[in-house]
């Protein structure tokens, strides 16, 4: 009898650590035991996204929380598409604090392995005919940079003056294959490019001479918009170099209005997630500071004008401070040269003064 009784005990201990088991189980708790990376928010899921491209993963599992599937379904507008974006993911598991087990898909871009070949000197081997194209354009453009060039700041202005002069600002996106217009290949070889494409083609260029800079997803004009911020000296600096491409298109013309500007300036025409991207404070290598093109009166543009036609430059940009449209009359330039036929002039807002953009058509010679 007491073996019954022992027995009957044994089997109901057994019916609840089922009836427990099941119930866990239904909550998903048996599915958050694994070892796996534990993320809290959205900001970091972008973050363990854009690492995990770059390292080459084509797949990753982790646990999530505090993050909607509708967040997750958006996951690819608001990380850098340079190594890749996310081809697919799935809910493994859900329990009942919301918590998710999360596995997410990868797919490689075109850059990723031109990426390892210019920048960590892996093997060509192997490469498709789009890849091979790639990597010879940018292996160009760098090798007579790195030629020309051996201080980080000249060689950064040279990649941002090549790129705009030698790619054309699609708004539409009308000419061109869809998929390239967005990427380094579209800018670089197809020399066509939007946004994305011209901050890839940086991103690409700038980490083969050798300086580190990262790629900005956030917003301009109301639109989705993509930029690259840039190390040098310690210090980062923000840079919109589509922006600074004259739409319409303007032949050997590149405008330097968002170039190595603060955080502070750019946030007056775009915005971004700042807790993701290095803090950009510093005005130091500033193109108008490093090439003394900061007036600070009208006398002084006069002069810097009158010395760029005398040397004659088809143009010069100036940053005025206290710019005032009233005050600062360009007749003078007209007036007083006449191998000048024509002349034409931009005033920008740069967040840190007024771009002053003046181009000069001369008689011939």
């Amino acid at each position: 009898m007491r073996a019954v009784k022992g027995f009957m005990r044994f089997l109901l201990v057994l019916l609840v650590l089922g009836l427990v088991a099941v119930e866990l189980y239904i909550h998903g708790v048996f599915d958050f035991v694994e070892d796996l990376d534990k993320l809290s928010s959205y900001e970091e899921l972008c973050n363990y996204t854009v690492s995990a491209l770059k390292n080459g993963d084509e797949e990753f599992k982790i646990y999530l929380e505090n993050v909607t599937e509708e967040e997750i379904k958006a996951i690819n507008k608001d990380i850098s598409s340079f190594f890749g974006h996310v081809k697919a993911y799935s809910i493994m598991s859900e329990n009942k604090e919301g918590k998710l087990k999360l596995d997410i898909e990868l797919d490689r871009s075109v850059n990723y392995k031109v990426y390892k070949a210019l920048v960590d000197n892996k093997s060509t081997d192997g490469f498709t005919k789009k890849e091979q194209a790639l990597y010879d354009k940018a292996k160009e453009i760098v090798n007579d940079i790195n030629a020309n060039y051996s201080d980080d700041y000249d060689k950064e202005e040279a990649v941002h003056d090549y790129i705009i002069k030698n790619c054309v600002y699609q708004k539409n996106g009308k000419g061109d294959p869809e998929d390239d217009i967005y990427t380094a290949y579209g800018a670089l070889v197809n020399q066509t490019a939007v946004c994305n494409g011209y901050a890839e083609a940086m991103y690409l260029l700038l980490n083969a001479c050798g300086i580190e800079n990262e790629i900005v997803i956030g917003e301009a004009d109301n639109d989705n918009h993509a930029w690259n911020v840039v190390k040098l000296e310690d210090k980062w600096y923000q840079v919109d170099i589509t922006w600074d491409d004259p739409v319409p298109d303007i032949k050997d013309t590149a405008q330097h209005t968002f170039f190595n500007i603060t955080d502070e300036a750019m946030a007056k025409t775009h915005s971004w997630i700042n807790a993701n991207y290095p803090v950009c404070d510093s005005a130091d290598k500033n193109y108008f500071q490093m090439h003394k093109l900061v007036c600070k009166d009208y006398e002084d543009v006069v002069n810097k004008t009158n010395k760029a036609i005398n040397k004659r430059k088809p143009s010069i940009s100036l940053l005025v401070p206290n710019y005032n449209k009233e005050e600062y009359n360009l007749t003078f330039v007209m007036d007083n040269h006449p191998e000048i036929v024509k002349a034409s002039y931009s005033a920008e807002d740069s967040g840190i003064g007024t771009v002053l953009a003046i181009n000069f058509n001369y008689t011939e010679k």
